[in-house]
């Protein structure tokens, strides 16, 4: 399985491949649209971690909190109908750690419903 994987036909891969580049590359700069969010570009997986501490802050909200973080995360969805994860999904953060991180998967889902999503985070996050 494994040589065939490396020596075969590799049609399917990228196929794949340019999809989710075509994701990444959407999710990517309509994210870096938003007033207070920096996300790099990513080539290593299908899932983006978004500097987003100053939409957070925006909204009256501590990071060292805990459930400051998940009402964020939380009222998003809500409002959005946009899901992430939060930094703590992936451990504890850091003695001190000040800045707010949501991870995006883009692997799931097509390119007009994540457009017409991050255009409502977009609209929903800078109406603060």
């Amino acid at each position: 399985a494994g040589i065939e994987a490396l020596k075969g036909d590799q049609t399917g891969t990228v196929k794949i491949l340019s999809i989710l580049h075509k994701r990444r590359d959407l999710v990517v700069d309509k994210l870096n649209e938003i007033s207070g969010v920096e996300v790099p570009n990513s080539d290593a997986t299908f899932y983006l971690f978004a500097d987003v501490t100053q939409v957070f802050n925006r909204f009256g909200l501590k990071a060292q909190n805990e459930s400051d973080i998940q009402k964020f995360r939380i009222d998003t969805m809500h409002k959005t109908g946009v899901s992430f994860c939060s930094r703590s999904h992936f451990g504890r953060a850091f003695n001190n750690e000040s800045k707010v991180f949501a991870r995006f998967a883009y692997s799931g889902i097509e390119i007009e419903p994540a457009e017409e999503g991050l255009d409502l985070l977009k609209k929903y996050w800078e109406q603060e």
